[in-house]
């Protein structure tokens, strides 16, 4: 969904199912600022990943940051 010129929100969701490993699912939420002015083609996206699991070792809450440059 893209909030602004500037800032993008989107949520997706997928399920991995596994011959060997547990099963798992993935929802994600990324939230996307991209700079104008001086600063354009740089922007900044935060991704909070959940991930489930039918093994409870295999949850896990992950937050990645990533600053991205297009030439």
């Amino acid at each position: 969904y893209q909030v602004t010129p500037d800032f993008k929100f989107m949520v997706s969701h997928a399920i991995f199912e596994r011959n060997i490993q547990a099963d798992t699912a993935e929802t994600d939420l990324d939230f996307t600022y991209s700079f104008q002015k001086k600063l354009k083609g740089l922007s900044f996206r935060n991704r909070i990943a959940i991930i489930t699991s039918n093994t409870d070792s295999a949850e896990l809450l992950n937050i990645r940051t990533q600053l991205q440059y297009l030439f």
